[in-house]
């Protein structure tokens, strides 16, 4: 017998059957070799460095992860605050400074303010000032009527002032004899003459410009059938010329 178990086979020099006996030899070292190649892939599937166990994999994914000492020491400091009652009083103690400075019913302690839009005048200006870009401001306006009332024997005048912006919203009664807005004046039967004087010399005079024109005026009429509408004067303004025009 061999160390592997195989029979150990003798025979002569001059065996009759000597070729027959060489392949007996072959082939039972073959199969001894293909046993332990066997054996040996047996073992390495079974070793559990070569093949993981489904099982562990699947109890790693559903383990949930452990929690790192720093955050279990931070939970139970929270916790330990929480039920701390020096600590819980404190903070009942500062919602309560916090709850009594606010007012009990925001919505109607404070006075409840409400702006009324104003009414826009019939005849409005606007001007620019072309040598700056710029919206003319306080600029002296005047607006005259030049046909009042039979019952007048002067002109209606009216005065105003351009704001930030250029224009005029609204304005003052200025003549003598007559204190009525020019809502009501605007809206008496008949066509009326009217005109737009811009104290232009005043204007440039601030920024030392000698100006051309003075003053610079514009009359339009507006007719009794077309006292509906709104009449818009804008006017490009320049120390040398300026152009108007009915806007809307």
């Amino acid at each position: 017998m061999t160390s592997s178990g195989a029979p150990l086979l003798c025979f002569s020099n001059h065996t009759p059957d000597e070729p027959k006996i060489q392949a007996q030899i072959a082939a039972s070292s073959s199969a001894n070799i293909t046993t332990t190649a066997s054996l040996s892939l047996v073992e390495a599937l079974k070793s559990p460095d070569t093949v993981p166990n489904p099982n562990s994999t699947r109890r790693a994914l559903r383990a949930p992860p452990r929690a790192t000492p720093t955050r279990d020491k931070a939970q139970n400091t929270a916790i330990s605050r929480m039920s701390d009652p020096s600590r819980s009083a404190q903070t009942t103690e500062r919602i309560n400074a916090l709850t009594n400075q606010l007012p009990a019913n925001p919505s109607t302690d404070r006075p409840q303010t409400m702006t009324t839009p104003t009414p826009k005048p019939p005849i409005t200006c606007h001007v620019l000032d072309t040598t700056l870009g710029r919206p003319g401001s306080s600029i002296p306006v005047t607006l005259t009527l030049h046909n009042p009332p039979s019952s007048l024997s002067s002109p209606l005048v009216f005065s105003a002032t351009t704001n930030g912006d250029g224009r005029v919203t609204s304005w003052t009664p200025s003549s003598p004899f007559s204190s009525d807005s020019l809502d009501v004046v605007f809206h008496r039967e008949g066509d009326q003459k009217y005109s737009l004087t811009f104290n232009t010399e005043e204007y440039f005079g601030k920024r030392d410009v000698k100006t051309f024109f003075p003053e610079v005026e514009v009359k339009f009429v507006v007719r009794t059938d077309a006292k509906g509408e709104h009449y818009h004067v804008p006017v490009l303004l320049g120390p040398f010329g300026y152009t108007t025009y009915r806007g809307s």
